[in-house]
């Protein structure tokens, strides 16, 4: 599977490669729903992903859902790494539909970053605030 996720302390490492389809988001969401992780902040790399097959039909599907998740997610910094800028442009369209179906109070945020070290100082910095 190209999407691997992996414990971090305070947080979550996703990790992206090649191309990604709608089931392969879902499965691990509910891996990570189901795993119990308590994370504080999301850090998920899309350098290496070639393509995200994903319908706007589907991202809107999917951001519903993450949406729905939020009010369990209180707090949570969600760090998006991407340089691509067809994914980037399919990321900002979920992020407009998630803050559309909670209504803008997700109780989670979402920024964009072009490299893992600014996106990782910016969870980190959050963590250490609280």
């Amino acid at each position: 599977m190209p999407i691997h996720s992996k414990p971090l302390r305070d947080g979550l490492l996703v990790t992206c490669t090649g191309s990604i389809r709608i089931g392969e988001f879902m499965e691990t969401h509910a891996a990570n729903y189901a795993s119990g992780v308590n994370a504080r902040f999301v850090l998920a790399d899309l350098t290496g992903v070639d393509e995200l097959d994903v319908t706007l039909r589907e991202l809107a599907f999917l951001a519903v859902h993450d949406a729905g998740a939020g009010a369990m997610a209180q707090g949570v910094r969600i760090a998006i790494v991407v340089k691509n800028e067809a994914i980037k442009s399919k990321v900002f369209e979920y992020r407009r539909n998630v803050a559309s179906a909670g209504r803008d109070n997700t109780g989670w945020a979402m920024e964009l970053f072009p490299d893992m070290d600014s996106a990782e100082a910016w969870c980190q910095a959050e963590v250490v605030e609280k």
